[in-house]
């Protein structure tokens, strides 16, 4: 499918670690899932039918291009496994840091050091608080917002979500994040609806490729 990319005038190995490829699948279902790598090239994959814009969203702006992780908390009962939590450790490591890779969730448990506290108490961002539960499992890993589009595809990126987005604007672009500008910019919203209003089965687990 690279192959396929590299076609396009301009695309090269080089400009593809900032590149996000959208590869449309000809069948009418609900599904999709995403492929990315430590360097930060990715495919979506978005079958078409009535739910693809959703699925865009979701594959191919909250994985492929800003290498979000999933924020259901239905599938796994449980608490996350040193495996998972190993695995999203290691590629933060290789990507550049937790801003780079996985910056909706937070492994930790220490809701005053986590990477997105410099919402907390701010005015327009009342949502962001410390939720429990995401990445597939129901503990043992934490999501900022009650719903986002990591969820259940609603048209709702959350607050660290937003900013993981702009921040990766900045890089392909050359450009400089700076977190008063994207105050200045950022439009807010309360989620749509509660967690679990919209019912969506999860998606496909993205494939994350070490490069």
């Amino acid at each position: 499918m690279y192959d396929y990319a590299k076609k396009v005038p301009g695309i090269t190995d080089v400009e593809l670690a900032g590149t996000t490829v959208i590869l449309l699948i000809n069948l009418d279902v609900y599904a999709g899932t995403a492929m990315m790598s430590s360097l930060g090239d990715a495919i979506a994959m978005c079958p078409l039918g009535d739910t693809l814009e959703e699925v865009v969203h979701h594959e191919a702006g909250g994985h492929a291009f800003a290498k979000l992780m999933d924020e259901y908390i239905n599938y796994y009962d449980e608490s996350l496994p040193i495996k998972d939590s190993d695995q999203l450790t290691n590629f933060r490591n290789l990507s550049g840091g937790i801003w780079k890779w996985g910056a909706n969730i937070d492994i930790t448990g220490k809701v005053y050091n986590v990477h997105w506290m410099h919402y907390f108490g701010k005015s327009g961002y009342d949502t962001v608080s410390y939720h429990e539960g995401g990445y597939l499992y129901r503990y043992g890993v934490w999501r900022a917002e009650p719903n986002s589009c990591m969820n259940d595809n609603v048209p709702y990126f959350n607050a660290p979500s937003r900013e993981a987005i702009v921040r990766r604007i900045m890089e392909v672009s050359g450009g400089t994040f700076d977190i008063n500008t994207f105050y200045t910019n950022d439009k807010t919203m309360p989620a749509s609806g509660t967690r679990g209003e919209i019912v969506r089965p999860p998606l496909g687990e993205p494939v994350m490729v070490v490069k």
